[in-house]
């Protein structure tokens, strides 16, 4: 339980901004990653698209930004990094990009799964719950590329998916498993 709240109250740190440049923060696994270096980790055309749909500027977005640094909400435990999933959407807009085929990502959303496979140098992500987001993001509704979004955020980072059995359903649309 006590794990449970330090993580929330990370994501909420972040949300509201007070975890940046605070050193207690960072030392418990805060972090945030500037929109110079998330150019460098995208590929080109992928920054052009999510500047095309969030504004010019991979942080005028203004979702969890400070200045150029795009904010993440994490406690490190060990080499294990714990963090809520950034949302889907925006805030009055959540279910955005499952309706949009041709939207992409936001560029906090997109930082998040970058840091984890670039700087935090992670061996895997692990998704707990009814489903995370990664596998809505718009790309083929079968067989990802390496442009579909989840490709491109996850990388070659194995994604393994610790799935609410009492949901069939759901489980069938799932496409990134």
């Amino acid at each position: 339980e006590d794990l449970l709240k330090g993580v929330r109250m990370a994501d909420a740190a972040a949300d509201a901004g007070t975890a940046y440049g605070n050193a207690v923060e960072s030392e418990l696994g805060a972090a945030s990653v500037g929109v110079e270096t998330l150019g460098e980790w995208l590929p080109r055309r992928s920054q052009e698209a999510v500047e095309a749909k969030w504004g010019t500027g991979l942080a005028a977005s203004g979702i969890r930004t400070m200045g150029d640094d795009l904010l993440l909400g994490g406690r490190l435990y060990g080499n294990v990094w714990i963090s809520v999933q950034p949302p889907l959407g925006i805030p009055g807009d959540p279910m955005r990009l499952l309706f949009e085929r041709d939207m992409t990502p936001h560029p906090q959303y997109v930082a998040f799964y970058k840091f984890l496979e670039k700087q935090f140098k992670a061996d895997a992500v692990i998704h707990f719950g009814m489903h995370g987001t990664a596998e809505w993001l718009p790309g083929r509704p079968l067989g990802n590329m390496s442009s579909c979004w989840p490709d491109q955020l996850l990388g070659a980072l194995p994604n393994i998916y610790l799935y609410a059995a009492n949901n069939p359903s759901e489980s069938i649309l799932a496409k990134r498993r």
